[in-house]
């Protein structure tokens, strides 16, 4: 296989090119799905899975004195950081009226942190913007994998910097 396309699929790959970097990851991605909650058909459930370390760097860009030493950590503190900062970069709009998610729940296994949001949905809606370029302004080229689930209504979009909502109407 000749030298440059050896280079080119380790790079593409996350593996270090021995070019004076090591890459954590070669892609920059994140799924974050929203369905009904199963306990209440008034309640939508965001649910985000991020790679740890780029959301780590994330926050800590937003929010510089909050130093979380490990991705695995997810102490109070670091859970107002999270709050404050996905408050700026994931909302939902339903029929005009914005709304921020309630963070519910957050922990980490390997390499991924998981992150749970409410939000209340109303009996009936017109349009649903769902908002998040979390991620973007650290990694430019991050993309949002959606999967949007409301009663019998199954759609799914990316989500890209220059192109961070995508409106949904019924």
């Amino acid at each position: 296989m000749p030298l440059s396309l050896t280079l080119v699929l380790f790079t593409f790959l996350g593996f270090p090119t021995g070019a004076g970097e090591s890459c954590c990851h070669a892609l920059y991605i994140s799924t974050l799905t929203f369905d009904e909650s199963p306990e209440s058909n008034t309640k939508g459930r965001l649910t985000a899975r991020v790679f740890s370390d780029d959301l780590r760097d994330a926050v800590q860009l937003a929010f510089p004195s909050s130093v979380i030493s490990s991705p695995d950590s997810l102490s109070s503190v670091h859970l107002d950081a999270l709050e404050s900062y996905f408050h700026h970069h994931l909302f939902v709009t339903i029929d005009g009226i914005r709304h921020n998610p309630v963070l519910v729940e957050a922990g980490s296994e390997a390499d991924v942190t998981t992150l749970t949001w409410e939000v209340h949905l109303p009996d009936r809606m017109e349009a649903l913007t769902l908002s998040a370029d979390y991620l973007m302004e650290v990694f430019p080229d991050q993309t949002q994998m959606v999967t949007l689930r409301l009663g019998n209504d199954q759609r799914m979009f990316r989500l890209i910097r220059g192109a961070s909502s995508k409106t949904i109407t019924f």
